[in-house]
């Protein structure tokens, strides 16, 4: 096809060329017939024939509409991105499991409790890390569903992935009221939101990140609660990977009562930081002060558990020019080492170990030599065995070989 068409190109030159000719001068000699030959056609009937040959065999580019949808312009793959350095299975935005098209909240507590329920949620856990690295063991007793807004598929289900712009204020709970010999009417409950992955996915801080923390919640939905700890957005550092954002619900004994009343001001970054439950915290603020009141009297195991996945968007900085706070900056562990060991030689062996040793992180300076880019290197011989036999005076066995230098 693509000789065909430079053909036709080229017989149009010379159809040009020959009219020109010809119009310039009466007595200029006739190049047509030099190029068809003895076929015996006319020329237009050759200009006819490869016309309709064209026609039907040349396979023309794709019409648009208009200018704009010009799909072959752009390319099909999408340029490499630092995430991948990372842990794919950990760190890739997750797309599974998808929020069931069936609204989860009508499901009563005994239905939420069935052996299947049961174990998609272990295995949702265990996927993504939850169990054993954070709580060892989990129950799921109680349909908890945790809502960002007015719309159902802005819901936390079990890693499910949601934009930093749609959880920027506190979300809505929603507990089944469906009571059972476990949970029975009036019973109460804490929520506590908190992250293991700040600031950094792959290398973690020792303790958790807490966001929220509310107490007294009852059984139902759009109920009254005491907030200990006021709600803080996602802050999944830039390149870091998709961090997970936990809501472990733990049941109460009764109402609690606080011992201090949580200022209006925004609790510290700085406070929550490496949060652990159970454990003692140095009483710095009023909220440590509820915080250490309302642990003690949950159990260490929570009732119910939900969480969603979130990255990096621009409402992360924000956030942090917000409250005059510096953000952290992650970079990849095996590019800190390159740069750690680049820095650690001297110029002339950077050059050395880019010039002839792909991996240069092996040269070192016990066994460095150094080479001139002028100087030229001799090839290696590869008939040595022949060298030895002159030197004594004996001929080569067979056909003498020939010398390549």
């Amino acid at each position: 096809m693509k000789k065909l068409f430079h053909h036709g190109r080229h017989l149009q030159a010379l159809c040009l060329r020959a009219k020109t000719t010809k119009g310039a001068s009466a007595d200029a000699p006739d190049v047509i017939p030099a190029f068809i030959g003895d076929t015996g056609l006319e020329l237009t009937d050759l200009m006819t024939d490869l016309g309709n040959r064209l026609q039907t065999e040349w396979v023309q580019p794709p019409e648009y509409d208009n200018e704009e949808d010009t799909p072959q312009y752009f390319t099909d793959y999408r340029p490499e991105d630092l995430v991948v350095r990372i842990d794919v299975l950990k760190a890739g935005t997750p797309r599974w499991p998808l929020l069931p098209e069936v609204d989860v909240r009508k499901l009563s507590n005994v239905e939420w409790a069935s052996e299947t329920r049961q174990q998609m949620n272990a295995a949702y856990c265990a996927k993504y890390d939850i169990t054993p690295t954070i709580f060892p063991a989990l129950n799921f007793d109680v349909n908890l569903n945790v809502r960002f807004g007015d719309m159902y598929w802005h819901s936390a289900f079990f890693g499910n992935y949601l934009q930093p712009s749609e959880v920027q204020t506190a979300p809505e709970i929603h507990i089944s009221a469906d009571p059972t010999d476990d949970i029975p009417e009036g019973s109460l409950f804490t929520l506590v939101m908190f992250t293991p992955d700040y600031p950094f996915r792959t290398s973690p801080e020792d303790g958790h990140l807490l966001h929220w923390m509310v107490c007294n919640v009852p059984l139902g939905s759009n109920a009254s609660f005491d907030t200990v700890v006021d709600y803080m957005p996602p802050l999944p550092t830039e390149y870091a990977g998709h961090f997970r954002y936990l809501f472990a619900l733990f049941k109460q004994d009764g109402r609690l009562t606080l011992p201090e009343q949580s200022p209006a001001d925004h609790y510290p970054l700085n406070q929550r930081r490496n949060f652990f439950l159970h454990a003692t915290r140095p009483y710095n603020t009023p909220q440590d002060m509820n915080i250490m009141h309302v642990q003690q009297s949950l159990p260490a195991h929570p009732t119910a558990l939900t969480f969603f996945h979130c990255s990096y968007d621009w409402e992360v900085s924000e956030y942090y020019q917000t409250h005059q706070l510096e953000e952290p900056i992650y970079t990849p562990e095996d590019l800190l080492q390159k740069a750690l060991m680049y820095e650690k030689y001297s110029e002339d062996q950077r050059f050395d170990a880019f010039q002839r040793t792909p991996d240069w992180q092996k040269i070192w300076p016990e066994t460095y030599r150094r080479y001139e880019p002028s100087e030229p290197e001799k090839a290696p011989d590869m008939w040595e065995r022949h060298k030895g036999r002159r030197k004594a005076g004996l001929k080569s066995r067979g056909r003498k070989p020939k010398r390549y230098r």
